[in-house]
């Protein structure tokens, strides 16, 4: 009787489980169908072959060319892919809340559809023209009334609707500064208040020129590169039409900086950048022809690029460890120590008498942190390149760190001056000017990173000369 109980319930969990099944399914059925109904467009987005939207008088229109949608109203050139996608993709996945009324005569005025807001026209390649016309009018959520062709049916479709009509052609045009192929650059010339600097592509490798740098970093061209790139437009002023442009009020009479890109086609692309009276950015491009408005942000780095800026923040601090044999420390007001290392142990060679002489244990420690040193010598990185040093400032740098091989000849040498206050990128920062034997230019590095490399592990008596304000020191 027990096993006749458990088999009826387990019958009926079977139903049950059975049920909730199959009803969830015809749910989902249910759902999708309903789906597929209150969609306005029974199409896919690669059916899709052009939008046009009128309103009142303004025409703007996109149309697919191959693989690549094209601006052609109120102006013909390649639109930006992305912006386009999204509009596109939002009007054919676009669905309707409810319909209003769909029997009788409408009473297209009171939906605000008798004088529509918008007017949209979506071409297929079936071919097929569907209309959509926006109302002018919304109710009190903001929803808004649409009718599909002709059809005696008024729909009732999200506010989304109304961010849709507020599109401009501004919105789908490519904003991009420059409107070539990055992978094919092959030159750089940078103007502004800061000097004047040229990046050229030789034999595949980027260098340095007028001025030549020796610790240049090719990958900072990258950089250069994205910058260029993804620097946008907020207005199209102008296109040429022969017109006389009048310099002055772009500011471009006196350009904050001038811009000239190569390509390996021989193709030249050049801009100026200027301030209005207004202290409002404009670039005048070549190829096309344009006066731009620009962000303020995009336009500031252009005209405070340096040279300095693409050289290597690491290659001056760059040496070889293992071929170091001896090493010379020298602070001003301080003695000067020097050590030798022989068989994978670092002794002092001007031994303090009075010391006593270290354990087998003790010098095995010692030499371990005296290489520990190096390690974050070679590790550190410049703050700031400094293009130009005062004699008041060159004369500051008088501490010396040499490294030498085991014939005495210099491997490395890291000089730096006195802690002291500099002006940094319009701030106050507390460092060390620094120069190094791998660099020409002297340049400045934090307080907090240069303490890492912690002296006293090569001389627990070294100490670090105290803070100097540069505006104070003699």
């Amino acid at each position: 009787m027990k096993n006749k109980g458990l088999w009826l319930f387990a019958g009926i969990v079977f139903l049950f489980v059975t049920y909730v099944i199959y009803d969830y399914k015809n749910k989902e059925k249910s759902e999708k169908r309903k789906d597929l109904e209150s969609v306005l467009i029974a199409a896919s987005m690669g059916q899709v072959t052009g939008v046009t939207m009128t309103k009142g008088t303004s025409i703007l229109s996109l149309k697919k060319d191959k693989d690549s949608w094209m601006l052609t109203q109120p102006i013909q050139e390649r639109a930006e892919q992305g912006n386009v996608q999204e509009f596109v993709s939002g009007i054919i996945n676009s669905k309707y809340i409810e319909i209003v009324q769909d029997s009788g005569t409408v009473d297209w005025k009171i939906f605000g559809l008798e004088n529509p807001a918008a007017v949209f026209e979506v071409t297929l390649a079936t071919p097929q023209t569907v209309t959509l016309k926006v109302s002018s009018i919304s109710n009190f959520q903001g929803e808004l009334y649409l009718r599909k062709n002709e059809e005696n049916k008024v729909y009732l479709v999200s506010s989304e609707w109304t961010a849709r009509q507020n599109k401009k052609s501004l919105d789908f045009r490519d904003k991009r500064w420059m409107r070539f192929d990055l992978t094919d650059l092959s030159q750089f010339q940078i103007t502004n208040a800061q000097g004047s600097f040229s990046l050229v592509k030789r034999d595949g490798n980027w260098v340095m020129e007028n001025p030549t740098l020796t610790n240049f970093d090719p990958a900072h061209v990258q950089e250069l590169s994205q910058l260029l790139n993804y620097s946008e437009v907020e207005d199209y002023i102008s296109s040429s039409t022969g017109e006389k442009i009048d310099l002055k009020k772009y500011g471009f009479q006196k350009p904050t900086a001038q811009i000239s890109v190569g390509f390996s086609d021989k193709t030249k692309w050049s801009a100026i950048l200027g301030v209005d009276p207004k202290k409002e950015p404009y670039l005048k491009t070549s190829k096309p022809e344009f006066i731009l408005k620009v962000r303020s942000s995009d336009a500031e780095k252009f005209s405070n690029l340096r040279k300095e800026d693409f050289l290597s923040k690491t290659q001056p601090f760059t040496f070889d460890a293992t071929k170091i044999k001896r090493y010379v420390l020298a602070v001003v007001g301080q003695a000067e120590y020097s050590w030798s290392k022989e068989k994978d142990a670092w002794t002092e060679e001007r031994p303090d008498p009075k010391k006593e002489v270290p354990t087998s244990e003790e010098s095995k420690l010692k030499t371990g942190k005296i290489d520990q040193v190096f390690a974050r010598v070679s590790a550190q990185k410049v703050g700031e390149y400094l293009e130009t040093l005062s004699l008041k400032e060159q004369q500051k740098i008088k501490n010396h760190l040499r490294l030498m091989d085991d014939q005495k000849k210099l491997i490395f040498e890291l000089s730096w001056s006195p802690m002291l206050t500099k002006t940094i990128n319009g701030a106050a920062s507390e460092g060390f000017l620094v120069k190094t034997s791998q660099s020409k230019v002297s340049f400045f590095v934090p307080k907090v990173e240069f303490e890492k490399i912690y002296f006293h592990d090569l001389e627990p008596e070294v100490k670090i000369a105290p803070l100097v304000d540069e505006k104070k020191s003699p």
